[in-house]
């Protein structure tokens, strides 16, 4: 598998099926498949001196998302791989918090030493020294956000939440730790940000599900992100989705994801809507593997 600097087309086929329309809006996307048919593809390729992928034949498929068979990833178990650490099964987190957001609150359920939980309303705060840590959100709130400081990894896991940020972020890790984002089976997740932020100085905050650190995205649960401000999701480092990920961008001002490092797409089903570019990785690479990916990519000399 060649790494692609960017994304320069608006989808390209790999393991499986990555299906665009550029005429068809995208709540047309349906499980009936796309409404505009099938567009014209195909392309002769070439890679230079390094490797990297200059241009390559296309494959356009008009599939439903029903019709869409997942391959599963084979789990990596060698201690010595790259990509061990990205692996939730090589992880243990022994503790739990549960944080419940109802009326413009949060109830926190747990405690853990070396973990502070503070809550104004329905915004939450996390302070963390320690790792092994699980924190699960769910309920809903129109103006409620979760932000974690940390040094060590953790999992958040996604159990039914709905949350919308009228000053920020819904989602915003202040850690450059790896962070495991496990979208509980059977739930649907909603995240929406602020269209301007009030950030506290001295940090980073680009997009709805923001992190300083590697976001991986596991779990057969429905996420929903709509990037009010700038990105969808966004890593300052990496942002990896696991096979059977199901995670939609609504809509983005600018990239659906936008990463500093590097994208890896496992499988899944990948939906993108935005006025920047689908995938965005400012330094690295993006590695697509599998999935289903469709793009529905408006902006001016969006990619």
């Amino acid at each position: 598998m060649k790494r692609i600097q960017k994304i320069g087309i608006y989808a390209v086929c790999f393991c499986l099926c990555v299906a665009c329309s550029a005429d068809s809006p995208f709540d047309d996307w349906g499980e009936n498949g796309m409404d505009g048919g099938m567009p014209p593809g195909g392309s002769s390729g070439s890679s230079d001196a390094s490797g990297t992928l200059l241009d390559f034949d296309v494959s356009w498929e008009d599939i439903a998302d029903n019709s869409y068979v997942e391959i599963a990833e084979t789990i990596i178990t060698d201690k010595n791989d790259d990509e061990y650490d990205d692996f939730i099964e090589n992880s243990s987190f022994a503790s739990s918090i549960q944080i419940a957001f109802a009326n413009g609150s949060a109830t926190v359920t747990g405690s853990v030493s070396g973990v502070t939980v503070t809550t104004n309303g329905a915004h939450v705060t996390v302070n963390a020294s320690v790792a092994g840590v699980e924190y699960v959100l769910s309920g809903s709130a129109s103006n409620g956000s979760f932000k974690v400081y940390s040094d060590k990894k953790f999992k958040l896991t996604l159990a039914g939440v709905s949350l919308t940020n009228d000053s920020g972020a819904a989602i915003n890790i202040q850690s450059g730790k790896c962070v495991f984002v496990e979208v509980k089976t059977e739930t649907e997740n909603y995240l929406a940000d602020a269209s301007s932020y009030s950030t506290v100085t001295g940090e980073d905050e680009k997009g709805c599900f923001f992190s300083e650190g590697q976001l991986i995205f596991s779990g057969t649960g429905a996420l929903t992100v709509t990037g009010n401000y700038k990105h969808g999701i966004c890593s300052d480092d990496y942002v990896r989705l696991r096979s059977g990920s199901n995670i939609t961008v609504a809509s983005a001002v600018k990239d659906g994801i936008h990463t500093n490092d590097k994208i890896i797409i496992g499988g899944g089903i990948l939906k993108v809507k935005a006025s920047g570019d689908g995938l965005d990785c400012e330094k690295g690479f993006i590695d697509i593997r599998g999935g289903l990916i469709k793009a529905d990519i408006s902006g001016d000399a969006s990619k």
